[in-house]
């Protein structure tokens, strides 16, 4: 168990301060969330529910950046996610498929796109074949 000694917000943040010294950095909908106040007692097994979820936040907010860059593939987003953060593999799972559940993750609108835009460069059906096997889309 650990005691919550102060909440301060920092712009858009809150840093709680643990009665071991632990800092972590919150947004306010965390605090909202899970109910976090000063003085409270929180148990190892709620800090590692929201120390999860703020990672799943951070998994979810990097994905959306690179979508909002490019379409990506499931598979594609899978490994940008697991090269650039440390997140488990499970948040990482947990993001890609609500992002697919909710369609900002569509492989066969990624496919179709593919596919017109090597036509439209010349490429043969072999050559898009062979690139969507890289890509894991077939």
């Amino acid at each position: 168990m650990k005691q919550i000694l102060k909440i301060e917000r920092k712009g858009n943040k809150h840093i709680i301060t643990f009665s071991d010294s632990t800092l972590i950095n919150v947004s306010s909908d965390i605090i909202k969330r899970f109910s976090l106040s000063a003085g409270q007692l929180i148990s190892d097994r709620l800090l590692d529910q929201i120390i999860k979820y703020i990672d799943y936040l951070e998994a979810k907010k990097t994905a959306f950046r690179l979508l909002s860059i490019r379409n990506h593939t499931a598979f594609e987003l899978k490994q940008k996610l697991l090269r650039k953060k440390k997140i488990s593999k499970e948040i990482i799972e947990s993001v890609i498929t609500e992002l697919t559940d909710t369609k900002y993750v569509n492989e066969q609108t990624i496919v179709v796109d593919y596919i017109n835009e090597m036509i439209r460069k010349g490429f043969g059906p072999m050559r898009i074949k062979v690139d969507l096997k890289k890509k894991v889309l077939i």
